[in-house]
């Protein structure tokens, strides 16, 4: 029967490409876009920053003329704008900025944040609390030591400290403080309660504090910090990062009582990256 045939081997195919194409879905997990984010982790992306060199606004990558550079400084201005309409209603003092994995780009994230913040006339203090890999003092050209961890141990566990490890940048209103030597117990030092005393007596005189932490989805480190901060922002790799990865790292924030508010896509490719032009 050449009719019934042709129905049956039609349903087959159909049935067939259904469950090639769920399983491309189900294996497919990264996130590529803002409505990946938003689709799958139910979270709004806060920003799309596209792959570059250098930090923007550096004397090192600072070229007025260079389209490449002013995407990337416009990906950060709307991050900014993002950022502040996120918590329209709350007092917000703090941001901890982790990700998932190494290598994702949250440490230059939170240096741009922090510049771009700066430059909207607030004042912003930078915090390295990346114990482990440390890299701020780098990207702005200073030294390591006398920075987060030396406070800790300096700090009394129930009185406010005096601080003094504020360095001044290149850029107006922004300050910086390093992450210090390199402690072997980074974990259980931020987690003492000279710590959270430190954490809440820094920058009475700033409007805003950006703090740069380890990856959430490989060590606790920053669930200490994002439990006493006003909010937290998650960094994923475009295409990398698993969105069942980022879910997981999500739920262990909020089991610490963590305000995540929101995902940061990194390192996105120019097309997707771009989403409109004069």
């Amino acid at each position: 029967n050449v009719l019934l045939n042709t129905v049956a081997g039609g349903l087959v195919a159909l049935l067939l490409a259904a469950g090639i194409a769920y399983l491309v879905e189900f294996l497919d997990q990264g996130l590529r876009r803002a409505d990946d984010v938003r689709d799958r982790l139910d979270l709004p992306c806060l920003g799309v920053i596209p792959k570059f060199r250098h930090v923007p606004g550096s004397s090192k990558s600072h070229r007025p003329n260079d389209r490449h550079d002013e995407a990337v400084r416009e990906a950060y201005r709307r991050l900014r704008i993002n950022l502040l309409f996120a918590t329209p209603d709350a007092d917000l003092k703090s941001v901890v900025i982790t990700s998932v994995r190494a290598g994702e780009g949250k440490t230059c994230t939170a240096a741009n944040l922090a510049v771009s913040l700066a430059g909207s006339e607030r004042h912003v203090l930078l915090i390295d609390a990346d114990l482990r890999k440390p890299d701020q003092h780098r990207l702005f050209g200073t030294t390591l030591e006398g920075g987060l961890s030396e406070l800790i141990l300096k700090t009394p566990t129930a009185a406010r400290v005096q601080m003094n490890g504020f360095r001044q940048t290149q850029f107006a209103n922004l300050s910086l403080l390093t992450s210090g030597t390199v402690p072997p117990n980074p974990a259980e030092l931020l987690a003492s309660k000279r710590a959270i005393a430190l954490m809440s007596s820094i920058g009475p005189q700033e409007d805003l504090i950006v703090i740069d932490s380890a990856p959430a989805g490989m060590v606790t480190d920053a669930l200490s910090l994002a439990a006493g901060a006003s909010a937290t922002i998650l960094v994923v790799e475009a295409g990398k990062t698993k969105a069942s990865q980022a879910a997981s790292t999500i739920e262990a924030l909020r089991e610490v009582g963590a305000n995540v508010i929101g995902v940061v896509l990194n390192k996105t490719s120019r097309r997707v990256g771009a989403g409109y032009s004069y």
